[in-house]
């Protein structure tokens, strides 16, 4: 009904049907022209492709953290293996230092 009132009313005011279908126009040549639209997309697309180069960077740089965590737990795991080792070994030597000590007393 509204649509009939509006044709109604622009075929009773012809110079208004002018003035509103230049500017009408003009809106529409503005928001739609195809450069801008292009030159928005791009903007979009660079917006979405910096976010998803931050989220890989993060993500990249997670990772590393992780590894650089395990391979220092490797490395102290390393380091307490060869010090036990060591100790097992200086165990030993002395072990057998006090049986050639008993040894040698027993013969005596």
């Amino acid at each position: 009904m509204e649509l009939a009132k509006g044709i109604q009313f622009f075929i009773e005011n012809p110079d208004v049907w002018t003035d509103y279908t230049e500017r009408a126009r003009n809106v529409i040549e503005e928001k739609f022209d195809v450069n801008k639209q292009i030159i928005e997309q791009q903007r979009l697309y660079s917006l979405v492709n910096t976010v998803k180069t931050e989220n890989a960077t993060k993500k990249k740089t997670k990772a590393e953290l992780e590894k650089n965590t395990n391979t220092e737990t490797e490395t102290e795991t390393e380091k307490k293996t060869k010090e036990e080792t060591e100790k097992k070994k200086e165990m030993k030597k002395k072990s057998k230092t006090k049986t050639k000590t008993e040894k040698s007393r027993k013969k005596k």
